[in-house]
Parts: structure tokens; C-alpha cells; sequence
């Protein structure tokens, strides 16, 4: 049994070493993203503010890092039955997101304007399906930001703006 019990520490042991060796070899190189992103990159952490055009008249946002560094993921209501989910992330050099709606389509836009202060995605084609089509983000300072999310139902359009203060 002590025998068999040196054989299992031994074979564990070269299994630690070399997991160790192999992950030191496959360090993963820093990404390179455009500057937009990179500035989506600064919103990092959560988000409260008011919501027009929404059921909620008050509205959490949440963003968080993920894949390396090379993507930014956005939760607008975490927790509640209104809560969607959209990811940033670089497309061939150029900001994109996709909008993952709680009405279970999932949009993809691309960035149309970028200035010091403002941020405009929009869809390239629609559809007759009610979705979002058109995001304009203005930062306000470093802790202020305000959202005009525009949604397109056939011909039908409306907006629903947040006025957002950084919480942490």
C-alpha cells in the first residue's frame, strides 16, 4: 500500500510540474483593441440611473471585462425579468455589439460615429421583427453617461434613453 500510495505522489507531482511548465509556455499575448473599445473598456463596474421608455423607471447596468480583455459584456437590469445582456468587441479593427434582448432576438450593430464624447452604433439591415436598431452613447464625464437606444417594430420606431451615474 506505501508503495502504490509513493507511486501516486510521484505521478501527481510530474503532472503539477508539468501542468505548471506547460501553462507558463501558453501565456496568451496581450490583445490590441481599437481605441473605442478601449474606452468601453473604462465603464467597468456598475451603473444606476433613470430609464425612460422602460417598464422599470429606474435601471441598474453592470459592465464587466471578459475573453482577455477583448470584450466588454453590459447587463442592463441584472436579476430581473427586463434583463439583457450586450457584448462590445472589436470586428476587423472597428467597434461592434451584438444586443442580446430579452424579446430573444439578438442584434448586432456597428459603431457609425465616434468623437471624445459620443459613441453611435446602427443595424446595417432590418427586419420586420421588433428590435433594437440604433444605440448613441454620450459620456458625460468620467462617472455620467446617457444611453438613446433606438427599437424599430416594422415601421414603427421608438426610444428609450438612460441617464446613468457610475455607483462603483
Amino acid at each position: 500500500m506505501k508503495r502504490k500510495m509513493k507511486h501516486l505522489v510521484f505521478a501527481f507531482s510530474i503532472l503539477f510540474v508539468a501542468d505548471g511548465a506547460l501553462a507558463e509556455k501558453h501565456e496568451m499575448p496581450e490583445v490590441k483593441t481599437s481605441a473605442e473599445l478601449d474606452r468601453m473598456k473604462t465603464l467597468v463596474g456598475t451603473w444606476k440611473g433613470s430609464a425612460v421608455g422602460m417598464p422599470e423607471k429606474t435601471v441598474e447596468v453592470q459592465y464587466r471585462l471578459s475573453s482577455g480583455g477583448s470584450a466588454v459584456v453590459e447587463t442592463i437590469s441584472p436579476g430581473t425579468p427586463h434583463e439583457m445582456t450586450t457584448v462590445y468587441f472589436d470586428e476587423a479593427g472597428k467597434l461592434a455589439m451584438t444586443h442580446y434582448c430579452m424579446l430573444g432576438n439578438h442584434p448586432t450593430m456597428y459603431l457609425t460615429k465616434s468623437s471624445a464624447t459620443e459613441l453611435q452604433f446602427d443595424v446595417p439591415r432590418t427586419s420586420d421583427e421588433k428590435h433594437m436598431n440604433a444605440l448613441d452613447i454620450t459620456f458625460k464625464s468620467a462617472d455620467e453617461m446617457d444611453q438613446r437606444w433606438g427599437m424599430v417594430d416594422g415601421k414603427k420606431s421608438e426610444v428609450t434613453t438612460f441617464a446613468l451615474r457610475r455607483e462603483s
